[in-house]
């Protein structure tokens, strides 16, 4: 699993959305998260777990690099 690295040129993007449960891990910079109708202020070592039906992203980057690692489960019937 490789993390996934903002660069300096990334537009930020606050709607995502899909099945099953999402489980963000920050590992570099510091970045406000929103989803749903909450933020969160993620710093190194910040996990969140979540349901990824709710719109989610990143809504501010606050130091940079930014990177995490992001997994998303969801059982199949």
């Amino acid at each position: 699993m490789s993390p996934v690295t903002l660069e300096s040129e990334a537009q930020l993007y606050t709607a995502f959305q899909h099945p099953g449960v999402k489980f963000i891990h920050l590992l570099t910079g510091r970045a406000v998260y929103r989803y749903g109708g909450k933020t969160v202020s993620l710093e190194p070592g910040a996990t969140l777990l979540f349901d990824g039906q709710a719109l989610h992203g990143i809504e501010q980057i606050l130091e940079r690099p930014v990177s995490y690692l992001s997994v998303v489960s969801s059982v199949r019937g």
